[in-house]
C-alpha cells in the first residue's frame, strides 16, 4: 500500500537536492537541472501515492489511480521512441520498469473495481432511502 510513496519520495528528494549523487542510479543520463525538473514530477506522483495510501478509500482516490495507466502508457511510448537513451546496465532502468508495471496494475485495479457513477448521498442515507 505504501510501496510507491516509500520509493518515489526519497528518490524525488535526492533528484532535487543532490542530482550529482543520484545521477548514476537513474536509467538515463540527465543534467543536474533536468534531474531537478524531473524531481518535481517524481515528488508529485509520490505525494499523490502517499495521499491515496493514507486516505485508504478507493472510491475517493479512484480518479487519481486512473491517471496511472495513462502515464505508464505515455512512458512506454517514450521508451519505444527513445529506448536507446536508457542505460540498461543500471539497476535504475529495471526499477523504472517495475514502477511502470505497478502503475499499470494500480490503474487496472481501479478500473476493474469501478462501481459506476459516484453519488452525493451518504451511505446511511442510501440505506434509509434506496431510491436516492
Amino acid at each position: 500500500m505504501f510501496g510507491q510513496p516509500v520509493a518515489l519520495l526519497p528518490v524525488g528528494i535526492l533528484m532535487f537536492v543532490a542530482p550529482a549523487f543520484i545521477k548514476h542510479a537513474l536509467p538515463w543520463d540527465v543534467t543536474p537541472l533536468s534531474s531537478q525538473v524531473l524531481a518535481g514530477w517524481v515528488l508529485a506522483f509520490g505525494a499523490v501515492a502517499l495521499h491515496a495510501a493514507m486516505e485508504n478509500d478507493l472510491d475517493r482516490v479512484r480518479v487519481a489511480l486512473w491517471t496511472y495507466p495513462v502515464m505508464a502508457a505515455l512512458h512506454v511510448v517514450a521508451l519505444l521512441r527513445y529506448g536507446g537513451a536508457i542505460v540498461w546496465a543500471r539497476p535504475g532502468a529495471w526499477i523504472y520498469l517495475a514502477y511502470l508495471a505497478s502503475a499499470f496494475a494500480l490503474g487496472a485495479y481501479a478500473f476493474r473495481t469501478a462501481r459506476g457513477p459516484a453519488t452525493s448521498v451518504a451511505p446511511a442515507a442510501r440505506a434509509a432511502h434506496p431510491t436516492a
